[in-house]
């Protein structure tokens, strides 16, 4: 008799066990989401402060909302509540205390900060589901995390344009009309490779690449000699110039001109299809890998090929890389999470030359970097 109750004691508590470590993983999911929407949404709040270019507190609620849902709990998509999990507000770093402010552009202007709630909630119909729990009178357990982020300090801040001689460009790059140009629909070309055009354009210092925000604006005159554009980092050298085709100016080899940037990496936007990886792809390349495939298809999100305008945004917390790519014409949307990513051991530093690369045929299409904000750390969390 003592036996069995004694079983049945130690069964109960190994199952309140399993249905706590369900709690503590979903809680540790939902910050992860947290921490994404909240550095996302104060990407737009760094890139607008102070800027004239229509982001309002709606637009970084929204992309709160984006990013928090590129991740999951328990294997289901976290949905952020932009009316409830959103706050704009001051946060006092001395008495670590925020204080809220309303939902208005106003506030928004007033504002230091991001504070955001990833939610499990019954409420919502979303609360983690309990095992073992039900036999005691609780099906579900509610649960949150929250982060509140703040700008980080502001390196690169050229929303309104390329001034002349701001960034260092190899190869047949240039600054026109405050676009960063890195192919265009001349019969300019490569030296190292008649017929085609390649371009690196780095900011002139090295910047901090531990955490790190950063958006731009780009469009590309999409031909069919267009082979597409990179957001790099590197530490081959200001200078560095990959392969040009394909390798986008990053990778090799590509025929007899192989010019690989090694200790590097590179996010590639790529209209045209050279190995299979189709006409509208993205993705991740490291070590001079050719950025061909494996690839990420964004058809059925949006277009490279259309000739629209698109604003990328990215943050990076020294582990997850999130890129989110938007047509700014239409809204449509593409995003993507690189888990595991270590920059500073993949380019050998803590800092590294950071900028863009592009190729193409020639004479092709003008492929332009319109507007650059980048900036280093500023995550503050809160559990």
């Amino acid at each position: 008799m003592y036996y069995i109750i004694l079983m049945t004691l130690m069964l109960g508590f190994a199952s309140l066990g399993v249905d706590f470590a369900r709690i503590e993983l979903s809680k540790t999911e939902l910050q992860t989401a947290a921490d994404a929407a909240a550095r996302a949404a104060v990407l737009k709040f760094a890139d607008a402060t102070g800027q004239t270019n229509g982001y309002s507190y709606l637009n970084t609620h929204n992309t709160a909302v984006t990013y928090g849902g590129l991740n999951k709990a328990l294997e289901s998509t976290v949905i952020i509540d932009p009316a409830s999990d959103v706050v704009f507000g001051v946060y006092d770093t001395n008495t670590r205390i925020f204080t809220a402010l309303a939902n208005s552009n106003a506030a928004y202007a007033a504002a230091n900060a991001v504070k955001v709630t990833a939610r499990r909630a019954a409420s919502r119909g979303t609360a983690t589901p309990l095992f073992f729990g039900k036999f005691v009178g609780m099906n579900t357990c509610d649960s949150s995390s929250t982060t509140i982020a703040m700008p980080g300090s502001t390196v690169v801040n050229f929303i309104a344009g390329f001034p002349a001689n701001s960034m260092t460009c190899n190869g047949i790059g240039y600054i026109t009309n405050f676009n960063l140009r890195l192919t265009d629909d001349t019969s300019a070309a490569d030296s190292r490779s008649p017929g085609w055009q390649t371009t690196t354009s780095f900011y002139p210092t090295k910047l901090d690449v531990r955490q790190f925000a950063t958006t731009f604006t780009f469009c590309m005159q999409v031909s069919a000699l267009t082979s597409g554009i990179t957001f790099m980092i590197q530490n081959q050298g200001i200078d560095a110039l990959g392969t040009t085709g394909m390798s986008l100016g990053y990778g090799g080899p590509n025929g007899p001109y192989n010019y690989p940037i090694s200790n590097g990496m590179c996010i590639k936007f790529d209209p045209h299809d050279s190995q299979g990886e189709g006409t509208n792809s993205t993705g991740m390349y490291i070590n001079g890998a050719n950025p061909t495939i494996p690839a990420l298809d964004c058809s059925g999100y949006i277009d490279f090929n259309n000739n629209h305008v698109f604003n990328v945004e990215m943050y990076y917390n020294g582990s997850d890389l999130y890129v989110n790519v938007c047509d700014t014409n239409n809204g449509n949307n593409y995003g993507h999470v690189y888990t595991n990513v270590n920059i500073p051991s993949i380019v050998g530093g803590n800092t590294a030359w950071v900028g863009f690369s592009g190729a193409g045929g020639s004479p092709g299409g003008n492929c332009d970097i319109q507007k650059w904000w980048y900036g280093a750390g500023g995550i503050l969390t809160v559990k």
